[in-house]
């Protein structure tokens, strides 16, 4: 459902205090010059960014944006509530073997947002809280919607596990 559309009063709550820490990012990022380093990594290179950090290569435009994300979040431009993200098994193992994502994690502020993803992989993740999501939506040229990044390195544990429908669901909390 989008925004205003019978949520309930969580819901919309929830949506407000996304769009505020939206609003921080997007402030963060004009203010600080991380626009342009934000479109290359939404708008123009994801694909090509998120091979080189699933095979530990280096690359300045991931380089640029966790730089963006850290900064916003020293910053306190990041969504508290709960977020959801669609994963594999293999990255799942990754998380066990190191405690840490290895690439830039596009989360969903609505488990639709993963769902998809979830599906296809076996593994929806779960934050309930202070993930350290940052949302995109309102960085001056984003065509995101509901989209918050977690910056590549960031500790994580795992807290639950179960299988649900065929889709293993995963709550982690980000060790800070």
């Amino acid at each position: 459902m989008g925004r205003g559309s019978g949520q309930g009063q969580g819901a919309v709550s929830a949506q407000r205090s996304f769009d505020a820490a939206a609003s921080r990012a997007g402030s963060f990022a004009e203010s600080h010059g991380h626009v342009d380093a934000a479109n290359v990594f939404l708008n123009q290179q994801r694909h090509q960014i998120s091979m080189a950090e699933r095979q530990n290569q280096y690359n300045i435009a991931s380089v640029n944006m966790n730089n963006f994300l850290r900064g916003a979040q020293k910053a306190g431009a990041t969504f508290k509530g709960r977020v959801y993200r669609g994963t594999t098994a293999a990255e799942l193992d990754q998380i066990r073997a190191t405690g840490r994502n290895s690439t830039t994690w596009s989360v969903s502020k609505d488990p639709e947002g993963a769902a998809h993803f979830a599906k296809k992989g076996g593994v929806l993740l779960k934050f309930n809280k202070n993930s350290g999501t940052v949302p995109v939506d309102n960085i001056r040229g984003s065509v995101t919607y509901n989209e918050g990044l977690i910056p590549r390195g960031t500790s994580v544990r795992i807290t639950k596990e179960y299988t649900r429908n065929g889709v293993r669901i995963v709550t982690l909390e980000r060790d800070e």
